[in-house]
């Protein structure tokens, strides 16, 4: 898939090839350019309802919590799915999220040897709609052995993740305060 130096690159907020268009670093990063129709297609989905809880402020990466269509109350399994904003790669897996009118909470981040894993029949729908809008987009899934990797220790060091965690997956996705 990627290099090793594309990976440390993602490690370290820095687009992993030269030509990749987005660099959040740089006051014009061309997220919303670059990204744009394919958070119109997640957001606007058929299947699933889509909440966007990271979007790159804080973040080197899109984040979005993604469950059956329903009211406007939901407590039960969803997806995470979260987009790269250095490389076109994402990661899903499963999460317990409960939304209600003022108030939103989730059991935390997808653990890495569950990345790619839905066993609740209700998301499989879920699941084959966010990987048929990836691949419309052209971005690559990872699986749960990249997920488990073990970082670098020097990329370990000088990470400031609040997904806590030391797995590839905590480094390709990564969040501050």
């Amino acid at each position: 898939m990627l290099s090793e130096i594309e990976y440390d690159n993602i490690f370290n907020w820095l687009p992993y090839r030269d030509t990749w268009p987005i660099d959040r670093n740089r006051v014009n990063d061309n997220i919303s350019t670059y990204y744009g129709s394919l958070r119109s297609d997640i957001v606007g989905s058929s299947v699933f309802t889509a909440e966007q809880t990271q979007d790159g402020g804080m973040s080197n990466y899109l984040e979005f919590i993604c469950y059956p269509k329903g009211s406007g109350f939901y407590s039960g399994p969803a997806i995470m799915l979260c987009i790269s904003l250095c490389a076109p790669v994402a990661s899903y897996g499963e999460v317990e999220f409960t939304k209600a009118h003022n108030y939103s909470g989730l059991s935390g981040f997808i653990e890495p040897e569950s990345v790619g894993v839905v066993t609740q029949h209700m998301l499989i729908p879920v699941r084959a709609n966010i990987v048929e809008i990836l691949k419309k987009h052209e971005i690559d899934i990872i699986d749960s052995l990249l997920s488990c990797k073990p970082l670098p220790s020097a990329i370990i060091a000088s990470m400031e993740n609040l997904n806590f965690g030391n797995q590839y997956l905590h480094g390709l996705f990564q969040c501050t305060d």
